[in-house]
């Protein structure tokens, strides 16, 4: 998984949609077993290249 993290939000990084999708679910995964939660409201998803749309 490939991801960058700062003071207050990750980003993660996908080279095609289906490969997003599943780290994001991996992340959703990890961050529940640490008792968190990712708050949906504040999620953003931002599409860098539409290209690479499979």
């Amino acid at each position: 998984m490939r991801f960058v993290s700062f003071a207050d939000h990750i980003d993660l990084m996908g080279g095609t949609s289906y490969e997003l999708h599943d780290h994001t679910n991996i992340f959703y995964e990890r961050v529940g077993a640490y008792g968190k939660e990712v708050i949906t409201k504040k999620t953003k998803v931002m599409v860098n290249n539409t290209t690479n749309t499979n």
